[in-house]
């Protein structure tokens, strides 16, 4: 399932925590990834029953108030001022399920993403392929892209959402074309890892960067071919998020440590070491500060600048307590994202 906690931005641009959450439904197995797309409409899903689903952001406000009516007045009750009150009890339901995008021929849908445009969303699967769905329904049909030898673990979209690159077991990584499914190029010479790719981001239109079972982090120029290995975890690389601006590339390993690279020069400009399971980190839409989410017990938020102290943002605070608190109640969490303003906390396990 899927946890969603709704936000609220005044007119001086302060989030706010609205009352009630709700719970998302449709997945029949564990929830292994979520997103949101950058214009904030969507939230997409990658679960072991090997689907995708979206929900659509504007609909959470009005859900939670009803959870939260529900809890106050009884099921069924619609006080004043909650929302939807035109909305038939199947509607609900539909608006908490979601919407299929797709489903892959077996097993699990182990990682989504979405493009910058906000109009695709890309799932890698245990099946073999990468599948790419349109967010809006006329937009177009499922295209499945067949290739890797064997299942895939990553897939990541160029900042202009015309290229899909995807990570596999079988160490290599290729480019697709988003709008016709046909691969553009098995990737650049030197590019194929020496392990499994688990974790790939683009970081301009040109380079591309990816962590590897092999330990590495390394950046391809994807016009050049040029390859740098900027240098290797104590354990495989599960995580790679890049700043806002393109300067800074943050990998996790499962050597439990947070790393963060220039990416310009190659250099190693931050090292921290945890004592639990990195999940995910996310930069801050400032980039200032990285959100790291672990478990048991890690939910970090680190200044990313040489600042001697930075002003924590409360929501970001706040996104720390209540990932947290997630994690104490239900014992793991895979996926934890703050959609753009206003939008939503989700939190997926």
């Amino acid at each position: 399932t899927v946890d969603v906690w709704p936000l609220a931005t005044s007119p001086t641009g302060v989030r706010a925590v609205l009352e009630g959450h709700v719970v998302l439904t449709g997945h029949e197995g564990s929830v292994w990834r979520i997103e949101f797309t950058r214009d904030g409409r969507f939230l997409v899903s990658a679960s072991a029953d090997g689907s995708a689903r979206a929900w659509t952001v504007a609909t959470f406000a009005d859900l939670a108030r009803d959870a939260g009516a529900d809890l106050a007045h009884g099921a069924g009750a619609d006080p004043a001022g909650t929302a939807l009150p035109d909305a038939s009890d199947a509607a609900r339901e539909a608006a908490r399920r979601g919407r299929l995008l797709h489903a892959h021929d077996s097993e699990g849908a182990l990682f989504v993403t979405t493009s910058p445009d906000s109009r695709w969303a890309a799932t890698a699967g245990m099946d073999k392929t990468a599948r790419i769905s349109p967010l809006d329904e006329t937009d177009g049909s499922t295209r499945v892209l067949r290739g890797h030898a064997e299942r895939l673990l990553r897939v990541a979209f160029s900042p202009d959402s015309r290229t899909l690159a995807t990570g596999s077991w079988d160490r290599t990584i290729r480019l697709w074309d988003v709008d016709s499914g046909a691969q553009r190029a098995a990737g650049p010479a030197g590019s194929r890892h020496e392990g499994r790719v688990r974790a790939l981001v683009f970081i301009d239109g040109e380079r591309l960067a990816s962590g590897s079972d092999d330990d590495s982090v390394r950046i391809t120029n994807l016009h050049t071919g040029e390859l740098r290995v900027l240098g290797k975890h104590g354990a495989y690389v599960r995580e790679l998020e890049v700043s806002p601006d393109g300067k800074l590339l943050a990998s996790m390993g499962w050597d439990q440590s947070v790393r963060l690279w220039d990416t310009d020069t190659g250099a190693l400009v931050g090292l921290e070491r945890k004592e639990s399971v990195l999940m995910s980190a996310v930069f801050t839409p400032d980039g200032r500060e990285l959100v790291v989410v672990g478990y048991p017990k890690v939910v970090d938020i680190k200044p990313v600048t040489s600042a001697a102290s930075l002003p924590l943002n409360d929501v970001h605070a706040w996104l720390a307590r209540q990932t947290q608190a997630v994690i104490d109640e239900r014992g793991e969490l895979s996926s934890a994202r703050l959609g753009p303003p206003p939008a939503a906390l989700a939190a997926a396990h």
